[in-house]
């Protein structure tokens, strides 16, 4: 998925007195290289505003024209959208196009910023995928300018749209500002008619920090026709500088934070399930042909796309960053799936990877008596085979119910996983044999169903000595 580049935009460190712990993250320095300055800013006390957000030159610029050229600089390309933007916080690919977003690499992770015209408003969202923790002290600031020339300084149409976030009450403080004199007069806006939503709701599926907003035009002092191109500047601060997460990515499912395997039954609904059929024909078009490879691939990691040839090729992405890519075959009475997963968060470690497997192919909301899953052995870990074990009570009347727990059936030596974790990204290459997931290698069912889960841990701490 195309995603245009940044040419301008700077993160900057800061440390204060009375919050040593939180960092700036910007966008919008014209003619700057994208890296981390040793520049600081102070914001003092009363939300007085940075000394570079009082001329407009060093902002960024939008364009609201369709195919117009993008201006040198930091600067976005906004499109027309029919869909209305819903600030609630929560990002949808319905609402948003990401792959027109920009991105920036700030010190709290990538800075994602995209955007349209709806009506007459302007739609606005940022986005920090890395970031799963904010604070009272976090806070978003918006700077919109029409203008024809981006040295006027701040022009009396300049707004400037602060969110903070209200941690006892779980809501969006809205603050806005007018250019006065050179300088921000401030004034709250909770019933006004900009409309704003500040959480870490991420997608809903994963959390991270997510500010929308919806403008009118009218609040800027402008008309939609009169207005081709905009001057733009995004400052978050008060970004806790510690993030920790942990995350699960599903096949077929998507995305979404880890659960305990206890907790895991197996999927959100019964179309959940990945259909293999093996051989190199499928019946329905949401099947997967399963080939067989007459080599088998090398267990170690690194899966090289020589070794994979043949295979079942399937994925996903979402955001327009997060990309995973899977292969899957059988060889010598074993089934081989391989993984490349480029999760949205920073400092990945620590994979693992959960595989369930359904023989009979008859998929199902519960697990059934035919369904195993298969924690491969790493390292000195050793594989083994589960069952989902019922209350004697569901066992006696063959009832399956949500209540039981993924228990034991026997040791699998052979289900074994290899991971390369590299700037971020996860390889992964894993093998089962078809024997111990109760599946004969010489005659194989007319379907297999299958779901993966691969699950990582997400740790950074923001560096401000760079």
């Amino acid at each position: 998925m195309k995603i245009l580049a940044y040419l301008a935009a700077i993160a900057v460190a800061m440390t204060l007195a009375t919050t040593p712990s939180y960092a700036w993250l910007i966008w919008g320095r014209k003619g700057e290289a994208a890296h981390v300055s040793e520049k600081a800013i102070s914001w003092p006390a009363g939300l007085s505003e940075p000394a570079d957000t009082q001329t407009t030159k060093n902002w960024g610029i939008i364009t609201m024209a369709p195919g117009a050229e993008k201006p040198a600089g930091a600067s976005v390309n906004f499109s027309t959208s029919k869909i209305p933007c819903v600030p609630d916080g929560l990002v949808t690919d319905e609402e948003w196009d990401f792959s027109q977003a920009d991105i920036v690499d700030t010190m709290g992770g990538p800075m994602m910023v995209t955007g349209h015209v709806s009506g007459e408003s302007l739609a606005v969202a940022i986005i920090m995928p890395a970031v799963v923790t904010i604070s009272e002290r976090t806070e978003v600031m918006l700077m919109l300018a029409p203008t024809k020339s981006t040295a006027e300084g701040l022009a009396p149409e300049a707004r400037a749209f602060e969110l903070g976030y209200d941690a006892r009450r779980d809501t969006t403080i809205v603050r806005t500002a007018q250019g006065v004199g050179g300088a921000w007069k401030w004034g709250f806006d909770e019933i006004g008619p900009t409309r704003a939503g500040l959480t870490t709701r991420g997608d809903d599926s994963q959390r991270f920090l997510v500010a929308e907003y919806s403008i009118p035009f009218s609040v800027l002092g402008a008309k939609l026709g009169d207005t081709k191109t905009m001057a733009m500047g995004i400052i978050v601060r008060g970004v806790p500088n510690h993030q920790k997460t942990e995350d699960m990515l599903y096949w077929p499912a998507g995305h979404a934070t880890a659960t305990p395997i206890d907790q895991t039954l197996v999927c959100a609904h019964p179309d959940g399930w990945c259909v293999f059929r093996p051989g190199t024909k499928r019946l329905h078009r949401e099947e997967i042909a399963l080939p067989t490879l007459d080599k088998a691939p090398t267990l170690d990691g690194k899966v090289e796309e020589d070794e994979w040839k043949g295979s079942a090729a399937f994925g996903f992405d979402w955001l327009g960053i997060g990309h995973v890519k899977m292969n899957a075959a059988i060889s010598g009475g074993k089934l081989w799936l391989a993984a490349v997963c480029d999760p949205i968060r920073m400092g990945v470690s620590n994979p693992r990877i959960e595989i369930l497997l359904d023989p009979e192919g008859d998929g199902g909301l519960l697990p059934r008596t035919d369904d195993v899953l298969v924690l491969p052995g790493h390292g000195k870990t050793k594989g083994k085979i589960m069952y989902w074990k019922l209350p004697a009570a569901a066992a006696r009347t063959g009832t399956v119910e949500f209540v039981g727990k993924w228990t034991e059936r026997q040791p699998s030596p052979g289900s074994r996983v290899a991971f390369v974790v590299n700037h971020g990204r996860i390889n992964m290459e894993a093998v089962v044999p078809l024997a111990d997931a109760g599946i004969d290698p010489t005659k194989l069912p007319a379907k297999i169903g299958m779901m993966t889960r691969i699950g990582y841990e997400a740790e950074f701490t923001m560096d401000h000595g760079k």
